[in-house]
């Protein structure tokens, strides 16, 4: 008998902490941008229909042109006003300037440390130096000229290949 007494005390006490949690107004919030309603997993995925640029299109019209949206996990902010869109990337550019970072490539990559995968400061500036000083120079351009033409030759071998193999794949242009 005392342990049904524990117990529908443990319920009511746990019933009453939720409640509790689920109608006190959170200290912390965040001003996000306008945002449609969305579903617990995949987030706004629902919304996106081909083609992508229109449903897009009609989100902005009907939120505004800043939007937050969630795709799975993933926290995107659109951004559809071209006054907007050059305000982020000139006045806000080091807000904008580092790259998602998943975990996975954080054991593959070596804590981020490669000029691709690292986030923008001290040591993307400092790969960025040697890169253009070691890979991107003039010499280093000029004697790698033989290797980039094989390997456009190739290409176009490829392409003209694949090509012969199924003439509906391509239309004509013009």
């Amino acid at each position: 008998m005392e342990a049904l007494h524990l117990i529908a005390i443990f319920l009511i006490s746990s019933l009453l902490l939720k409640l509790f949690f689920l109608t006190s107004k959170p200290k912390h919030t965040v001003n996000l941008p306008p945002s449609p309603p969305s579903l617990p997993i995949i987030g706004h995925l629902h919304l996106l229909k081909k083609p992508l640029h229109h449903s897009l299109s009609l989100l902005s019209a009907r939120y505004g042109p800043i939007l937050y949206l969630r795709f799975g996990y993933r926290p995107t902010l659109v951004i559809s006003s071209p006054q907007l869109a050059e305000e982020c990337f000139t006045t806000n550019d080091v807000a904008f300037a580092n790259r998602p970072s998943f975990p996975s490539f954080k054991e593959v990559t070596n804590n981020f440390s490669s000029l691709i995968f690292s986030d923008y400061g001290p040591l993307w500036r400092h790969l960025r130096k040697i890169a253009t000083v070691q890979v991107l120079s003039n010499y280093r351009l000029l004697s790698s000229t033989c290797a980039r033409n094989d390997e456009a030759r190739y290409l176009v071998h490829r392409l003209f290949v694949g090509s012969a193999d199924d003439k509906s794949a391509f239309q004509k242009v013009g």
